[in-house]
């Protein structure tokens, strides 16, 4: 059995923010983006340590291996979406195997195609793999691509000697690979070269050897000076570049956070680090966000230490899965609870989880009544509060809905009691306009009045000292006065709330 690559130690930060982007990018059927691209994300969620079929990958029943595993695999490797079938075959290979389910591999897709087989169509004698008539071109990164996914399988070790040998003989005179066969104008590139280190690798050539030698030469000089890696030897830093040499760096069986593979004091780890965006997808070069979700799966790949040349060999051992979808917690009033004043603090605590993108600020909605009042509350990225007062006695429902910045969704609703009527003096807020509505009359409370109005304290949303506990109401401020401090009591509401918390 060989782990996941981030089994074995904690996951990286940007590993979880790129899972987090991935999550809400994922189709409500399984399904990332087309046929190309869900391979892809199959490999990037396992090799984080994540089942790809677990329960936080399931989409309309199944997950990116399950949705493929219930396509007709043909109909998809001839689709517009897919340029290279030999290529899609290979990685749907990839996907199969890290996701745990090399047994479908004989019989796979609703059709029950043998996957292997339908690589090996695309061999020719030479021992190249190539996706057209014309046997030059792409001829080396396929033949990369199908040694990978062949040694993945542990299928053929005679198919993958020859390809192997083939593909030793197309280095070009710089150490570099280039996409296309030597004899077909091919130029060195940073992508196809670190492909073939790998695939050579996995073919079980060693990495002292000569040709594996010169592709590592290559790749130093083609370093950029930021420590990340542009498609050549000069331009600027590309997120793919970059990921495709750090997965070969540790093919040689190399630290790529070294002093070999540093410049200007920066790695190539720092380099695709400084690519994410916020929503925890990967630009693809500095400002440019360009097939993002392509960009991401390659990058988590690479960030979680998985190596092409030796995983995927057998599913894994899965890491304890990230929480994908923002919390609403503490709640207060608290579900259930009977509050016995007309002055109610409404609010939550919001979060992402360790390593999350972080919640929206701009997306936290609080509902009380049917009256969207957010824009009357205080609300940062981990909090929401807001006070009312003159609340009508009867029984109040509350939600609150957010997105974290890789724009996965939660809501959380509740409700309460107030057994009190509204202090003396404190009118209902009859007739007040709902800011979701934009105007007009507000909806009516649970119990035919109008809902509570938010508390004058000079300032929407101020914040009390001690949260989440029932406060006895304070007088309204003047404009410009500092508002009376807030003092806890003791009064009833349903359930102990223990020491006040500071918020948020």
């Amino acid at each position: 059995l060989v782990l996941a690559p981030a089994a074995a130690a904690a996951r990286p930060a940007a590993v979880t923010r790129g899972l987090d982007y991935l999550h809400a990018s994922q189709g409500g059927d399984g399904r990332f983006g087309d046929a190309g691209l869900t391979p892809w994300a199959a490999l990037a969620v396992a090799a984080a340590g994540e089942d790809p079929e677990g329960a936080a990958w399931r989409r309309g029943g199944s997950g990116p291996v399950g949705w493929l595993q219930r396509q007709d695999l043909d109909a998809l490797a001839s689709a517009g979406a897919v340029s290279n079938p030999p290529n899609f075959w290979a990685k749907v290979i990839l996907a199969y195997v890290a996701a745990g389910r090399k047994d479908w591999l004989a019989a796979a897709g609703s059709r029950r195609v043998d996957l292997v087989e339908r690589l090996l169509a695309y061999r020719r004698e030479d021992g190249r793999f190539c996706p057209t008539a014309n046997r030059d071109i792409a001829a080396v990164n396929t033949t990369s691509w199908a040694l990978l996914a062949l040694a993945a399988a542990g299928a053929r070790a005679d198919v993958r000697d020859a390809a192997a040998d083939w593909l030793r003989a197309q280095q070009l005179a710089d150490g570099g690979f280039g996409m296309n066969a030597r004899g077909a104008g091919a130029v060195s590139d940073v992508d196809d070269t670190a492909a073939a280190v790998q695939a050579l690798v996995a073919a079980g050539v060693d990495p002292e050897a000569a040709v594996l030698r010169d592709a590592r030469a290559y790749l130093q000089r083609a370093q950029q000076g930021d420590g990340g890696f542009s498609s050549g030897p000069s331009g600027p830093t590309y997120a793919e570049s970059t990921a495709w040499a750090l997965q070969a760096i540790r093919a040689l069986g190399e630290d790529p956070g070294a002093s070999a593979w540093r410049r200007n004091g920066r790695s190539p780890l720092d380099a695709l680090r400084g690519l994410q965006a916020p929503s925890g997808a990967f630009y693809h070069r500095r400002g440019v966000l360009s097939q993002p979700l392509l960009t991401t799966t390659e990058a988590v790949v690479a960030l979680s230490g998985a190596t092409f040349a030796r995983w995927p060999r057998g599913g894994g051992a899965w890491v304890r899965p990230f929480p994908w979808r923002p919390r609403v917690t503490a709640l207060s009033p608290a579900p259930g609870a009977t509050v016995t004043s007309g002055s109610v603090l409404v609010g939550a605590r919001l979060g992402d989880g360790s390593g999350g993108t972080g919640v929206a600020a701009a997306s936290v909605r609080l509902v009380v009544d049917r009256r969207d009042v957010t824009r009357l509350a205080k609300v940062t990225a981990s909090a929401v509060a807001l006070r009312l007062t003159g609340v009508t006695p009867g029984t109040h429902r509350f939600s609150v809905s957010l997105r974290d910045r890789a724009g996965n969704a939660a809501t959380r609703a509740w409700q309460a009691t107030v057994a009190a009527a509204a202090p003396a003096g404190t009118p209902p807020a009859a007739g007040a306009t709902s800011p979701a509505a934009g105007g007009g009359a507000s909806p009516a409370g649970p119990t035919g009045t109008a809902p509570p109005s938010p508390a004058a304290t000079g300032k929407a949303g101020a914040v009390p000292t001690a949260p989440f506990a029932t406060l006895t109401p304070t007088p309204a401020a003047s404009p410009g006065a500092p508002a009376p401090a807030a003092r806890p009591t003791s009064l009833a509401v349903g359930r102990d709330l223990g020491r006040p918390r500071r918020w948020p």
